[in-house]
């Protein structure tokens, strides 16, 4: 997307990507960074949240994000399950000036209270790959990933759907990113 300033402006990214990033630098990504709606401890989290679990491998194809004027869908909630999912879809919605980021693939682990992710962006100036572990809370159609931030979510028997602003003050700009469960 492009900035006001000419600059290229990037659509944040789910959450457990950023926290993959957090946990590994310290720092922001370059790639963006979700704008939480909450604290990044709500309720039920303790502290920064628990790293929950080891490393594991990135095993999602590699999506190219698209844009669409169309109006994002809804978030629903749903049960959390237990299991592998990959990304499938990331789609940047109302977005005034919408210039599709670079591809990335995404893994995310759920178990119990556990989210593990790992993540590949050639983008990325630090060697493209990132993984890590944090503890979730869920209450209705909200997911709080513990030391991170909230974003709605809608979840079915066959996917996760994560819905988020985007970055850089695009007003009404949501990203949408769909995992496929394996």
């Amino acid at each position: 997307m492009r900035s006001p300033g000419g600059g290229v402006k990037q659509p944040a990214m789910s959450m457990i990507l950023a926290m993959a990033r957090l946990r590994r630098t310290g720092v922001a990504a370059t790639i963006g960074l979700a704008a939480c709606s909450s604290s990044p401890n709500g309720p039920g989290c303790v502290g920064d949240g628990v790293e929950c679990g080891g490393p594991i491998t990135d095993m999602g194809p590699m999506v190219a994000p698209t844009c669409s004027t169309a109006a994002p869908p809804i978030a629903l909630g749903g049960t959390y399950a237990n299991g592998t999912y990959v990304l499938t879809t990331e789609t940047i919605y109302q977005s005034g000036n919408c210039a599709p980021p670079s591809p990335v693939s995404q893994t995310l682990v759920i178990a119990g209270d556990c989210e593990e992710w790992a993540a590949t962006s050639p983008a990325d100036p630090d060697a493209g790959v990132n993984s890590g572990s944090t503890s979730f809370v869920v209450q209705g159609n909200q997911i709080t990933v513990c030391g991170v931030g909230t974003e709605t979510f809608t979840a079915s028997a066959t996917a996760l759907v994560f819905l988020y602003p985007c970055s850089g003050g695009d007003q009404g700009c949501v990203a949408v990113d769909v995992y496929t469960k394996r």
